[in-house]
């Protein structure tokens, strides 16, 4: 009896040459993933694979004994192996977490890093069909939306889930065809938790009410995941697009509220935040709002923006026809035969023979002093965000100078003395490209990707 299927494999995106971390608890589920993987390796079908074992800190001298199975369990099948420790009951403490949420981002803080060290490009659970029924009704009591009733997939970036279709009552009669052992943990039989509620109240009521229950919540999972993709691929189509704050407002809501999800810098959000994003698209130019792990979310006249406000000083010298990175952005320049006007809020002209020493790109100084181009007199940088009423979180980006002070306050004017006039002979371009990247902030050393735009 074999229980783990090639088509499944090349469904997420494993080939042959490709080495694979398998999560190894010492249950039932990941005894059989262990053992089909080192089939398939052995039949030259996958890469090298390996498994870690992690302690949770949790079960006592239960917990040792695991850790002792999976460690025989590996050396008598010659596969390398790793294990490790969290204390996962501090971890939830101090991050003010359930012990399951302490344990699972441990858990896979620790799996990634080892499938990183050992070179593999996947990592592989023995999550299965029950588990994905489970998982469905808890997304359900929590009143998710179609992304938590897609449930699990089968891959998830560098994660892969080859058991997702297949029942547990296969994985425990594949186990007793041939004999294998395996670990029991006793805090399954705990109703403490509501995972374990689901598995031990409501799943059997269902299976009473409905036979095979959790196929078909499984398969409602999958169209609904279908119908979810669809939906992920026109919202990426249209955040590259770059939309502004108007045409974020003018999109249904369900493509709105994915495209908003993008602009979070984090993994871990509610719908708290995507809803704190949307009042924001109709806001005032100005208007700040607060988001978790000290991001903030603004608008400018017609973008929403999400970044940290009140980054450190700094200064970089930027070369002439060369580029430079600072908060917010990159800075480049060059050499042009003629200014082409008029021009964008991210584009400047000056005039290059105005230039006196290394030309940088600086954070604004306090006593910072230019002549605005226009105004006839000198004054104060902050006087000038003053008299133009740009919000003080919004006053640190980038400022163009040289030996003699300011020659631009880029996505704003520059200074008279580098005005470009019909006889300008060497005319020096200057573009402030907003940044567009994603970034990611992984959470106690786990997540996904998520991103902002700066």
């Amino acid at each position: 009896m074999l229980v783990l299927r090639e088509d499944v494999l090349l469904r997420c995106g494993v080939s042959s040459e490709d080495g694979i971390l398998i999560a190894l608890s010492g249950g039932a589920d990941s005894v059989a993933l262990l053992l089909e993987m080192k089939r398939l390796q052995s039949a030259g079908k996958i890469g090298p694979i390996a498994a870690a074992h992690l302690n949770h800190g949790i079960r006592g001298a239960e917990a040792d004994r695991d850790a002792a199975f999976c460690r025989a369990l590996c050396e008598r099948l010659a596969v390398p192996y790793a294990e490790g420790f969290a204390d996962v009951p501090a971890l939830a403490s101090e991050k003010g977490v359930s012990l399951e949420t302490a344990a699972r981002t441990a858990r896979y803080a620790f799996l990634n890093a080892e499938k990183s060290a050992r070179g593999l490009r996947f990592l592989a659970t023995a999550h299965h069909r029950d588990d994905q029924a489970e998982t469905l009704l808890l997304h359900l009591l929590r009143g998710c939306g179609t992304d938590g009733l897609a449930g699990m997939r089968e891959r998830s970036g560098d994660l892969i889930r080859p058991f997702l279709s297949v029942p547990k009552s296969d994985l425990l009669a594949y186990l007793a065809e041939r004999g294998e052992p395996y670990c029991e943990d006793s805090t399954n039989e705990q109703t403490d938790a509501l995972r374990n509620r689901i598995r031990h109240g409501i799943l059997p009521a269902l299976e009473a009410i409905r036979p095979n229950v959790s196929e078909a919540l499984a398969k409602a999972a999958s169209l609904v995941a279908a119908d979810a993709d669809w939906l992920d691929g026109v919202a990426e189509r249209a955040f590259q697009s770059d939309p502004t704050r108007e045409e974020l407002a003018a999109m249904d809501a369900p493509i709105r509220m994915r495209v908003l999800k993008r602009y979070l810098p984090y993994a871990t959000y509610e719908r708290s935040d995507l809803e704190t994003l949307d009042s924001l698209l109709t806001a005032q130019t100005g208007t700040r709002r607060d988001l978790k792990f000290g991001f903030t979310a603004w608008t400018s006249a017609k973008r929403l923006l999400v970044g940290r406000i009140g980054s450190e000083p700094y200064a970089e010298e930027l070369p002439i026809g060369g580029s430079v990175r600072v908060p917010g952005g990159t800075v480049s320049s060059q050499i042009v035969p003629e200014a082409l006007f008029p021009c964008d809020s991210e584009t400047v002209y000056l005039n290059a023979d105005a230039v006196r020493g290394t030309l940088s790109v600086r954070s604004p100084r306090e006593g910072d002093r230019f002549r605005p181009f226009g105004l006839g007199g000198s004054k104060l940088l902050s006087d000038y965000f003053t008299d133009r009423k740009v919000p003080r979180f919004f006053r640190g980006g980038p400022v163009l100078a040289d030996e003699n002070g300011i020659l631009a306050v880029l996505g704003y004017t520059i200074d008279e003395r580098a005005r470009v006039c019909a006889g300008t002979e060497h005319i020096l371009k200057i573009n402030f490209e907003e940044d567009q990247a994603y970034v990611g902030e992984r959470l106690y050393g786990a997540g996904n990707r998520e991103g902002s735009r700066f």
